[in-house]
């Protein structure tokens, strides 16, 4: 009996759900009554502009708009790394950069390099092996005399998202078959982008940040959705930050908005 608890890694809840945001391209939205927490992708606001709020004539042009054109701490090449993996591992060996990825963004302005994220798991390549079925490859001896309830290599965490299915069945001996398929997260980071993060890379590359002096109403504060876009003229916006709004007496409401 092998305990499969001992042979886990310790990952923190927080680096957990971070990650997720990071690989989704998500927003973090905390329920206070129902104690849950979604994630809301920056691709499916952006969806949501048919259904935008108009703010149009609520914007007071006596205080001009001022245009940000740099969103965050960010290079001209930004790298997004797995965490390093085993040199036990042969793809890793072969390439220390598997699946790594360099979000570019077209200003010169910025640093040149960066490494914006690293998450807390190793990239995992695929193989193939038993019958020639393709399937996530994670080392855990380092030849075949090692005993197999005393693995001797330590794999580095993984992410890994357990999908069972019966279409390739691995044969394991004569007598032997396993159908359940660990189905990995994508070996590069550049197919989490690619499936992800179309409309944050297209923020990067266009005009990042505007900020608005706009009449909110008591209403519009109570009825504030960030995961809802909102419509100024001809621009269609994601709101990043709402100040200086006064219960007390009639004025204008400071708002950041990152145009989508």
């Amino acid at each position: 009996t092998i305990n499969l608890a001992d042979t886990l890694p310790d990952v923190k809840i927080k680096d957990l759900y971070l990650f997720e945001a990071v690989r989704r391209n998500a927003l973090i939205i905390a329920n206070n009554q129902t104690k849950e927490l979604e994630f809301i992708t920056l691709d499916s606001i952006a969806a949501k502009w048919p259904i935008a709020k108009d703010w149009t004539d609520k914007v007071d042009y006596t205080r001009k708009p001022k245009s940000e054109y740099r969103l965050g701490d960010f290079a001209q090449n930004n790298n997004v790394l797995w965490k390093d993996g085993t040199d036990d591992d042969p793809a890793y060996r072969s390439d220390n950069d598997l699946g790594n990825y360099v979000l570019t963004i077209n200003d010169g302005a910025l640093p040149l390099d960066k490494d914006m994220y690293t998450a807390p798991f190793a990239a995992s390549a695929r193989a193939s092996s038993f019958t020639n079925n393709v399937h996530v490859f994670i080392p855990r001896y380092s030849s075949s005399s090692v005993a197999y309830d005393d693995p001797d290599v330590d794999p580095v965490v993984r992410a890994m998202p357990l999908t069972s299915s019966t279409d390739d069945v691995v044969q394991i001996d004569t007598a032997s078959s396993v159908t359940d398929q660990m189905q990995g997260f994508p070996v590069t980071w550049e197919e989490i982008a690619d499936a992800n993060w179309t409309a944050f890379e297209a923020m990067l590359d266009r005009t990042k940040l505007k900020t608005f002096y706009v009449n909110l109403s008591a209403t519009d504060i109570q009825e504030l959705d960030v995961t809802i876009p909102v419509r100024i003229g001809e621009g269609y916006y994601m709101i990043r930050e709402v100040s200086q709004w006064a219960a007390n007496r009639v004025g204008i409401t400071k708002v950041k908005l990152i145009r989508l």
